[in-house]
């Protein structure tokens, strides 16, 4: 059972290296909802959820280099997008890490939430620019 399933036509930006990456995001939202489940133990939960925050990271860092390099207009309110989403991820992390065995819903719809408004708004008009601009 899928957690966040990857639907190409509503998601697919059509540059290969982000659309790599996002998936690789739901990758790993999709191993932990399966794990947390399962109820595996809080150790490894806490793993994926931190393996979570370096690939989001880094994906951040790739798409701000991506917009820089075409001269992307948004880049700046789009670096204070990632930066509030990265702070409420970690938010929400450290609210786990405090609290209980199984990580809450209230996290999972978090993640699905921000991800899928994300890349289809957005991350959406960064690209349509940078084809634009190809």
């Amino acid at each position: 059972m899928s957690y966040f399933n990857w639907d190409a036509k509503r998601f697919n930006l059509d540059i290969k290296e982000m659309d790599r990456e996002h998936q690789k995001i739901v990758s790993i939202m999709n191993e932990l909802f399966e794990a947390n489940a399962k109820g595996e133990p809080k150790a490894m939960l806490m793993r994926l959820l931190n393996d979570l925050v370096t690939v989001t990271t880094t994906h951040f860092s790739d798409e701000e280099r991506f917009m820089a390099s075409f001269g992307y207009e948004g880049l700046e309110s789009h670096k204070q997008i990632h930066k509030n989403l990265l702070n409420e991820l970690t938010i929400h992390l450290g609210r786990y890490r405090a609290g209980g065995d199984r990580v809450p819903d209230e996290i999972f719809t978090f993640l699905r939430f921000w991800l899928s408004a994300h890349i289809t708004g957005i991350d959406k008009q960064y690209a349509k620019v940078a084809k634009s601009s190809a």
